[in-house]
């Protein structure tokens, strides 16, 4: 693998959405913000959650008029076609022809719908939190092939992973596993739901009204989906401001610093892209720097077991100090996930310490609502497994 990360040509579909949010942009005034990106007051809080609101709204309305059009097609085709024969199926593929015509058009419809809305959505959350998506020649920025990639469900990242490879080590059977149900989450519960209905109410009910089942179905699925999709965009926003001032924060003095110590540091970036499926840019952006700043490591390869045995050779300052680095790799990207916790809980347990997850997962929402990011948040998530019953003597 390559030292450096080599950019990838952006596919059609990632093109049309960076010409759209530029479009956006030069008819957009200039972007004005006191406060830090990652810090949202109370006024930049109400109007992302509005802009969310309104994004899920119209998505769940997309949903319900494409599952209007499909409940509707089969008896579209009566109208014009006339009844099925009896014959087979070779004497009504006119019919299904028709069918088949009609729900395509309407789920290509819903689909240019969806991502037009999540666009429009993660442009005006990008204005809302005071970032602009590009220079003054409309040029991208770094966040901005993120926030496009983001509106239309795409890898947030369309680049080499540095030299990393995402998902180093994870389980692929189970990455993949996970990938295949959540494709076909909507069919699968739309099925389902019409075996439901049709053994429950059997012949009560007419046929074209069985397949009305679909529209509380398609417009869950699309709210839930424009809500994940612009929840990433939120993270993706607000990461690199976050990463900059907290890496201040955590910098150790001179006289803490060690070869050990910049090691255990430069590995943590190492652990998150290697135990998680898909790089995201804001871990991206977090690698670069603490390589930048700690250097790389040499291989590319078993980090976590690197990462254990460099802190057995450390001072217990010098481990709190490497385990926060952990912590805050694992929560920049706005989610925690049980292959992170999992080592960080088996490190912290190995040097005396408590992983308290659920003040972390506080840490990490406090994050994404746009409340800030600290040093002191993430050493709090993490105490002596003596603490207790000290402060009880």
């Amino acid at each position: 693998m390559s030292d450096s990360s080599s950019p990838k040509k952006p596919k059609l579909i990632e093109r049309l959405g960076h010409a759209y949010l530029r479009r956006l942009e030069r008819l957009s005034p200039e972007v004005t913000s006191e406060d830090p990106i990652h810090v949202l007051n109370s006024e930049e809080r109400r109007s992302l959650i509005r802009i969310e609101r309104f994004a899920i709204l119209w998505a769940s309305l997309i949903g319900v008029m494409s599952a209007l059009v499909c409940a509707f097609s089969a008896e579209t085709t009566v109208f014009f076609l006339g009844e099925k024969s009896t014959a087979g199926f070779l004497s009504n593929w006119k019919h299904y022809l028709l069918i088949a015509s009609i729900s395509g058009i309407a789920t290509v419809a819903e689909i240019i719908l969806m991502y037009l809305n999540a666009l429009i959505a993660v442009h005006r959350l990008s204005r809302g939190a005071g970032v602009e998506l590009f220079d003054t020649s409309h040029q991208s920025r770094t966040v901005t092939n993120a926030l496009a990639n983001a509106a239309m469900d795409l890898p947030l990242v369309n680049e080499d992973t540095l030299f990393v490879r995402p998902g180093f080590e994870l389980n692929r059977w189970k990455v993949l596993l996970a990938a295949l149900v959540f494709k076909l989450k909507v069919s699968l519960s739309y099925y389902i739901a019409k075996f439901v209905v049709q053994r429950t109410l059997g012949r009560m009910v007419v046929r074209w009204a069985v397949e009305l089942v679909a529209v509380p179905i398609y417009a869950f699925w699309n709210a839930w989906t424009t809500r994940r999709v612009l929840h990433q965009a939120r993270v993706c926003v607000m990461g690199p401001s976050a990463i900059l001032q907290l890496l201040d924060e955590l910098q150790p003095e001179t006289s803490c610093r060690s070869e050990k110590l910049d090691l255990a540091i430069s590995l943590t970036a190492g652990i998150t892209i290697a135990r998680n499926p898909q790089l995201h840019p804001n871990v991206m952006f977090l690698s670069r720097e603490l390589w930048q700043r700690f250097g790389k490591p040499h291989a590319i390869e078993g980090f976590s077991d690197r990462f254990i045995a460099v802190l057995d050779t450390l001072s217990p300052s010098q481990q709190q100090l490497a385990i926060n680095y952990l912590l805050f790799n694992a929560a920049i990207d706005g989610q925690l996930s049980g292959t992170e916790l999992e080592l960080i809980q088996h490190a912290c347990q190995r040097f005396g310490l408590r992983l308290l997850i659920p003040k972390l997962q506080q840490v990490v929402n406090q994050f994404v609502d746009g409340r800030g990011l600290s040093a002191a948040q993430l050493s709090a998530a993490v105490e002596p497994l003596d603490a207790k019953s000290a402060a009880v003597r």
